[in-house]
């Protein structure tokens, strides 16, 4: 499926999942937000973190948005296979480990050296090439913690991260800072200043020193962007 036929797949099947709401006050109900319904106004795809929220909002999985699954689209995607266990069916599937570490989304949590894979989980082959546009061996999994990040992702909820995207443009990222593991949504401001915003208004926002060719500061870095998010119900 060409990039034009996926996008023109999202929209239909965006509408078919909101039915017959106007999409700017569908939007402005669930929390889209403004720059995503204007890209889903000029018939593109929206970002990931944009995905996230359409897929949050709709109760639909971001394969069925993007037209990859021909089912309802309620059914979860992933599932689990022991870290040591070697699963069937590699060519339909990429098996991504899930480790043993918190991305905080409060006042911060050290990652340390001692994370290890608990598992593995599995994502369809296709997805990951064709939409993530992503490589299996540079994305990982963890687990949220923390209330900061709320409505967007809470405590418990697992994240797949891409740790080749580490451009810090506008979206939501795992980084550190001063060796406390965060995920938190980054916004670039000008001047060569990087934003750091908790979605929960609980938690104020701070700002970063960051150059345009420098996106890596003294006990600040990028690990990824935040490119999938999964909850149990």
């Amino acid at each position: 499926m060409s990039e034009t036929q996926t996008a023109a797949a999202f929209i239909e099947r965006l509408f078919t999942a909101i039915g017959h709401d106007n999409l700017y006050s569908w939007g402005r109900k669930v929390g889209i937000t403004e720059g995503t319904m204007q890209t889903i106004k000029r018939g593109s795809i929206p970002k990931a973190d944009g995905l996230l929220a359409i897929s949050k909002a709709t109760g639909k999985t971001v394969d069925w948005l993007l037209g990859a699954d021909s089912e309802q689209g309620n059914a979860n995607y992933s599932t689990r296979h022991s870290a040591d266990t070697t699963p069937a069916n590699t060519d339909e599937f990429v098996y991504i480990p899930r480790y043993d570490a918190c991305a905080s989304a409060g006042t911060g949590y050290w990652l340390g050296d001692e994370a290890q894979a608990r598992f593995t989980m599995a994502f369809r082959r296709h997805w990951v090439e064709n939409y993530l546009r992503a490589r299996p061996e540079d994305l990982s999994v963890l687990r949220v913690k923390g209330d900061s990040m709320e409505d967007v992702l809470f405590d418990g909820d697992n994240i797949l991260i891409n740790r080749a995207d580490t451009a810090a443009t506008d979206g939501i990222f795992l980084i550190t800072v001063d060796g406390e593991l965060l995920v938190k949504r980054l916004q670039r401001l000008p001047g060569g200043r990087l934003q750091v915003i908790s979605d929960n208004p609980d938690y104020p926002p701070f700002e970063v020193p960051v150059k345009e060719d420098d996106d890596q500061r003294a006990g600040f870095n990028v690990v990824g962007r935040v490119v999938w998010f999964g909850r149990q119900l």
